[in-house]
């Protein structure tokens, strides 16, 4: 909770640590991929999927890639937080850690 007794969205707030991309692949493979950019190099980009598993889509098959406004957070994970919970997953947030 801030100072002023408001809580932000949980899937709104993010850190550029925590930004989730979208990657619109090439046709013959699956058509998008979610996650966090884990890594990037001339050949590929690995994005950490939501379900913690690392998926490489390899430049070539990538048609597009775009950084998404909401976060990969539930929405709505704050509902079932103390005031004390959400203090620290604000903190590690906006540590980056």
């Amino acid at each position: 909770m801030t100072s002023a007794g408001f809580v932000p969205a949980s899937s709104h707030f993010t850190n550029d640590k925590f930004a989730t991309a979208e990657i619109g692949a090439a046709a013959g493979s699956p058509s998008f991929f979610i996650g966090s950019i884990s890594s990037e190099t001339s050949a590929n980009v690995t994005l950490l999927q939501p379900n913690g598993k690392p998926v490489s889509v390899s430049r070539p098959q990538i048609k597009r890639l775009e950084g998404q406004r909401l976060s990969l957070m539930p929405e709505g994970l704050e509902m079932g937080l103390s005031s004390q919970q959400m203090a620290d997953l604000l903190a590690f947030v906006l540590e980056g850690s």
